[in-house]
């Protein structure tokens, strides 16, 4: 799976944000959850030739640092990521990491 924040989305001064997902190897991604909620945020059927955008993943924070974590299924491996933020100190928050692991 590939998994992306637009250049947009960097930088975050809203407590939620937008994760694009696209499945590889000939897979469909078949739903988005939110790691933090375990909310769905999106299902259907998307074949590897075309890029899913969800929106709605929580950003939580605690001491300067912010995570927004993710799941996503495919019909073949699904993943768990999360998406690392570091304060900026001015009420923004930069993104410093996107991890990915096979679920």
């Amino acid at each position: 799976m590939k998994v992306y924040v637009d250049a947009s989305g960097a930088v975050q001064g809203d407590n939620d944000m937008d994760i694009t997902f696209r499945s590889r190897n000939k897979k469909d991604f078949i739903a988005a959850y939110d790691g933090n909620t375990k909310d769905l945020l999106w299902a259907g059927a998307k074949n590897d030739n075309n890029d899913q955008k969800v929106s709605g993943f929580k950003i939580e924070g605690k001491d300067g640092t912010w995570t927004a974590a993710f799941k996503g299924e495919t019909t073949g491996t699904d993943y768990v990521g999360v998406v690392l933020f570091n304060d900026l100190g001015d009420g923004k928050k930069t993104m410093t990491a996107l991890c990915l692991q096979d679920h």
